[in-house]
């Protein structure tokens, strides 16, 4: 009976010492004296069931810590103006790490040196008003992130260069970075090959980078108020993508996307400043609405192979007079609004569409009459034709026969007769006529 009482408690003793490995509870380390501590109350520690929050308040010796190869929480990082360098040198395993700079200067250098994946998510940020010259050497062997990778609120001195062997992520996002120069550039991730989502929102930049090798993005690409620009040609190899919003960037031409043949969702171009636009040119089919309101848009192109939109066209704001894109265009399932094109003298680039849900068409000073539209017989739903003030007949379709749904013609100052639309035989909904 002793022998059995004896060998419980030295398997008891053993089983408590090895519990005190490591920490119970979150630690800080604010100090040297609290790294050097670590080091001898716990020399065997190599995994972490506990969140890591280090202060950097000065240039420590981090070397206490090298090893741990493990954490299953989070590490929370804190610069004040000093360099971060030799930081958990053998962790090869993180739930997330959070950067955030608290002085004039984000700088970790030479760390993480095994680190290769971040489970969940890796963020990069400030706290304050000042200048930040960012140092991110420490994630040159990143290759992974699980969720999201972001860098946000940061005022940047120089130009960046990160993140190059990464080859996925679950989504990235680049908000509020402003710089010092017009010059100022994000370099890097040529390997990034997926990733669910993509936003980069109020940023001061002259590039993006080229994600040349970026071949799928799950869900969205949002640019919105991000770059200034004379040319934006990027998003070359990418093959997949459910919805692209650029809004409110400062770009003159807008190229690229043209290894992209299908969308599940749309695209959205809003007030860009684009004068020229030739991009898309691959997409065969889109399964969301196209937008394109841009004010300034004089050069219309793009969209070569586009067939099928199984939703809606909606084209507003340009100066264009003739749109040389969508020339392939054989269905759209829903419908077409065209308005405020005040120099569109034409509807050429619509000349293969036999049938029409709902078509609408106001607001175009210019538009004479409604050539292009010649193999189109029946609209399963509305027409309304509003405000075109230089619109003289409906000549183009010639060929219609039915309206399924209103037909509406107002305050079309121009238009003295109804000529092209003697073949109309029925209108289902109530047909309105104010001159």
């Amino acid at each position: 009976m002793k022998i059995k009482l004896f060998v419980a408690l030295l398997f008891i003793a053993n089983f408590s010492l090895l519990a005190q490995d490591c920490p119970p509870y979150s630690i800080t380390f604010s100090t040297q004296e609290q790294l050097d501590q670590f080091i001898i109350q716990y020399p065997n520690c190599t995994e972490l069931d506990v969140d890591i929050s280090i202060n950097a308040h000065g240039n420590f010796d981090y070397s206490p810590l090298n090893n741990i190869e493990k954490t299953r929480r989070w590490l929370y990082i804190n610069t004040f103006d000093f360099d971060v360098t030799g930081l958990l040198n053998n962790l090869k395993s993180v739930r997330g790490i959070d950067v955030n700079s608290s002085g004039s200067e984000l700088s970790l250098i030479n760390s993480f040196n095994e680190l290769d994946s971040i489970k969940y998510r890796l963020t990069l940020s400030s706290s304050t008003d000042e200048w930040s010259k960012l140092n991110l050497d420490a994630f040159r062997n990143l290759r992974s992130v699980g969720a999201n990778l972001g860098i946000k609120k940061l005022k940047i001195l120089d130009s960046i260069n990160i993140f190059n062997k990464l080859t996925e992520a679950g989504s990235l996002y680049f908000v509020e970075l402003q710089a010092v120069t017009s010059r100022f550039r994000i370099y890097g991730f040529e390997n990034l090959e997926r990733t669910d989502y993509m936003w980069f929102r109020d940023l001061e930049i002259s590039s993006l980078p080229g994600f040349e090798n970026l071949v799928s993005v799950y869900d969205k690409i949002n640019l919105e108020n991000a770059i200034n620009t004379e040319v934006f040609d990027g998003f070359n190899s990418l093959v997949a993508v459910s919805e692209i919003n650029f809004k409110n960037n400062n770009i003159k031409k807008l190229k690229g996307f043209n290894n992209l043949q299908e969308l599940d969702g749309g695209i959205q171009l809003y007030k860009n400043e684009v004068d020229e636009l030739d991009a898309f040119n691959s997409i065969v089919q889109i399964n969301g609405p196209i937008s394109v309101h841009e004010d300034k848009l004089t050069d219309f192109k793009g969209f070569s192979s586009l067939k099928v939109i199984n939703n809606t066209l909606f084209l507003t704001g340009f100066k264009s007079k003739s749109i040389e894109a969508f020339n392939n265009l054989s269905k759209v399932t829903r419908y077409i609004d065209i308005r405020e094109a005040d120099s569109l003298l034409s509807l050429d680039f619509l000349s293969n569409l036999k049938n029409l849900s709902h078509l609408s068409i106001m607001d175009n000073r210019s538009l004479r009459d409604f050539s292009g539209l010649e193999n189109i017989t029946h609209f399963a739903g509305y027409l309304k034709v509003h405000h075109n003030a230089s619109l003289t007949s409906f000549k183009g379709l010639d060929n219609l026969e039915f309206i399924g749904g209103i037909c509406n013609i107002l305050s079309n100052q121009s238009l003295s007769s109804l000529s092209g639309l003697g073949n109309v035989k029925e209108i289902k909904g109530d047909f309105t006529l104010i001159n």
